[in-house]
Order: C-alpha cells, then sequence, then structure tokens
C-alpha cells in the first residue's frame, strides 16, 4: 500500500467545544470527516483506517511572554495587557482578525 492510498488527518487538540476537532482527506483529497471529537472517538477512527498519515496541531512550546514585556515597555495598561501571554504567532494572527486559542505560559 502506498502513501497515496493513506487517509490524511488533522487533529486539533484546542479548537471548538469538544476537546479535539479531526479533519480527515481521503486519498483523492476529498474531505470525508471534519467533527469535534472527544479523545476515545479519535483513537477510534484513528483504529479505523487501514493506512493514516496524521498531523497534530500544536505548539512547540508554552508562552514566553515576548508579547506581554514588549507591550509593558510601549506603556501597556492592565486593560490593554490582558490576554497578553499568548505567544508572538497567536497574537500576529488575532490581530489579523483570526480567532486562535491561547497557549499557557510557563
Amino acid at each position: 500500500m502506498s502513501a497515496m492510498d493513506s487517509v490524511a488527518v488533522g487533529i486539533d487538540p484546542t479548537s471548538g467545544h469538544e476537546p479535539f476537532t479531526l479533519a480527515a482527506l481521503d486519498k483523492d483529497l476529498r474531505l470525508e470527516t471534519l467533527r469535534g471529537a472527544e479523545f476515545d472517538d479519535v483513537l477510534d477512527f484513528l483504529g479505523a483506517q487501514r493506512q493514516v498519515v496524521v498531523g497534530l496541531n500544536a505548539p512547540s512550546h508554552v508562552s514566553t511572554n515576548i508579547v506581554r514585556r514588549r507591550l509593558e515597555q510601549r506603556g501597556g495598561t492592565a486593560h490593554a495587557l490582558r490576554g497578553a501571554g499568548i505567544r508572538e504567532a497567536e497574537f500576529e494572527l488575532h490581530s489579523l482578525g483570526m480567532a486562535v486559542s491561547g497557549t499557557p505560559h510557563a
């Protein structure tokens, strides 16, 4: 079986009302499933596949408060600093109008 016969699955552990969002594309890159899922549901879905390639959306590390420190240096108020413990990439996406979940800080 080649990689072209596998299902591509993306898992996002931080979005929606369920603990995970699960997206799967078939070998022709058509959306097979897109849904919220519990951990056991994700494992059951993956276990039911003959061959699967999985991508997991997760930060490489916790926030180091770079954004908060930068805003503090610019004289940011307590209101402006609320929620500023996010990672720089999340801050940039948020400034573009995208709803993103913040990564906890150390």
